[in-house]
């Protein structure tokens, strides 16, 4: 197997606090529920109907594919995607070579955690649990901008950032959009983290600047996951307040 640890998945927090996440799926599932709990991972098919079920849609945005969901009863359900073709018997390793990820969560957690994610997405935490529990690794060096969106029947609230995404040799430059997707009449939070590499993005480039609501990006951003048209998009595809 090769060395070379994904970027995007089970490095921030370790490969421990996935096993603990899938320990507890198994045990929720039982003994016998333990071979459905592993297709969710192994199985490209499997993976595909899941994703597709809690995403609420019938297909997945074009050029993406499921690369890996995860059911721990009572307390999440974890979808991620990525534009590489699906990787083999759900080795996240190979996600490596993939530019963009996104990952999705709907959970119940505890109101201060719901506190300390709304002063992220405000801009006035570094970290926030719900993070955690994603398996996303993300070092914050700078906001580019933040704004909100109706899709559908989704209220859609983003924060743009640009900074380090972590893998095992050190730190790729990147851009992460932060999502909180708002549901009537649910308490359950549904979050989406959207990564993409952007290698050109050193350290000691000059900021970007994100628009604001309603504005064009600048050419810098356009097409990129910081960009809100392409945000609109993506999001088009998936009705997960269902």
């Amino acid at each position: 197997m090769s060395n070379k640890r994904s970027p995007w998945l089970y490095v921030g927090c370790g490969c421990a606090a996935f096993a603990v996440l899938l320990v507890l799926a198994i045990a929720g599932a039982g003994y016998f529920g333990f071979r459905q709990v592993a297709r969710g991972i192994t199985d490209p098919a499997v993976r595909t109907e899941r994703a597709l079920a809690l995403l609420g849609t019938d297909e997945l945005p074009p050029g993406y594919h499921a690369q890996m969901t995860l059911s721990v009863p009572f307390i999440m359900d974890m979808a991620v995607l990525s534009d590489g073709p699906p990787v083999e018997a759900g080795n996240v390793e190979d996600l490596g070579g993939h530019e963009r990820v996104f990952f999705f969560v709907k959970i119940k957690i505890e109101d201060k955690d719901k506190e300390e994610f709304e002063r992220y997405l405000e801009g006035e935490e570094d970290s926030a649990k719900v993070l955690d529990q994603m398996q996303v690794d993300f070092r914050r060096s700078e906001i580019l901008g933040r704004g909100r969106f109706d899709s559908g029947d989704q209220v859609v609230r983003y924060l743009v950032q640009k900074g380090e995404i972590s893998e095992r040799d050190g730190r790729v430059p990147g851009i992460f959009t932060l999502a909180a997707v708002d549901c009537p009449d649910d308490e359950r939070m549904r979050v989406a983290a959207w990564l993409q590499r952007r290698p050109e993005l050193a350290a000691e480039a000059p900021a970007v600047e994100a628009p604001q609501a309603g504005e064009a990006s600048p050419q810098s951003l356009a097409g990129t996951v910081a960009d809100e048209a392409t945000l609109r998009d993506f999001m088009s595809y998936l009705s997960v307040c269902g």
